[in-house]
C-alpha cells in the first residue's frame, strides 16, 4: 500500500492532490482501493458517499465509446476502503489523480475527486473509469491521512510513482 500521513496532510493547503501513474499489481483481477483516516493513519475507516460512472470502448469493437452509471461501485456511508479502479492485473498499470478538498474543516464533510484510466482483466479491454466525485462524511473531525492498495491479501504494489501536491 501507499499511505500519506498527518506530516503531509494538514492545514497547510485547502486543496490536496494525489498523481499516480505506472501503477500495477502483483496478480491479475485486484481492485485499486482508497480510504481517509482521522486518526493519523492508525485506521482508515472514515465513511464515505461515492457516485461512479464509466467511459469504455472494447478492444473488438462490440461497445464503442459506451458510458455508464456504475452504482455497485458507489458507497452509501460505508467505512470500507472504497474501489478507484477494478480488475487490475500485473500487465497494464493505474494512472490517474485524486483530489481531496479542504481536509482540515471540522465543519463540513470533505468533497473529493477522481480520475482513472487503466485496462481491465474482466473483458473489458480499454476501459476508462472515472470517478465522478464523493465525499468523506466526517465533519467534526480532519481527514489527516489516506491510503491507497489493492484489495487481494495476496496483490502489492510492485511498481508506480505516487506523488502529493498541495494547493493554497
Amino acid at each position: 500500500s501507499v499511505s500519506f500521513g498527518s506530516s503531509l496532510i494538514t492545514s497547510t493547503y485547502k486543496t490536496y492532490l494525489v498523481t499516480f501513474w505506472g501503477v500495477h499489481a502483483t496478480v491479475n483481477d485486484t481492485d485499486f482501493l482508497m480510504q481517509g483516516s482521522i486518526d493519523n493513519g492508525s485506521n482508515y475507516n472514515v465513511s464515505t458517499t461515492t457516485t461512479t460512472f464509466r467511459g469504455y470502448g472494447k478492444d473488438d469493437g462490440s461497445t464503442p465509446n459506451g458510458w455508464e452509471y456504475q452504482s455497485n461501485w458507489d458507497r452509501n456511508g460505508t467505512t470500507a476502503y472504497f474501489p478507484v479502479a477494478a480488475d487490475c492485473n500485473p500487465v497494464a498499470t493505474v494512472n490517474g489523480r485524486f483530489i481531496l478538498f479542504d481536509p482540515a474543516s471540522t465543519t463540513y464533510y470533505k468533497p473529493f475527486w477522481s480520475d482513472i484510466i487503466t485496462t481491465l482483466m474482466s473483458g473489458d479491454g480499454n476501459v476508462m473509469w472515472f470517478r465522478m466525485g464523493g465525499h468523506f462524511q466526517d465533519a467534526d473531525d480532519e481527514i489527516n491521512a489516506i491510503s491507497f492498495k489493492f484489495d487481494s491479501p495476496a496483490a502489492n504494489i510492485d511498481a508506480g510513482i505516487f506523488k502529493l501536491w498541495g494547493i493554497k
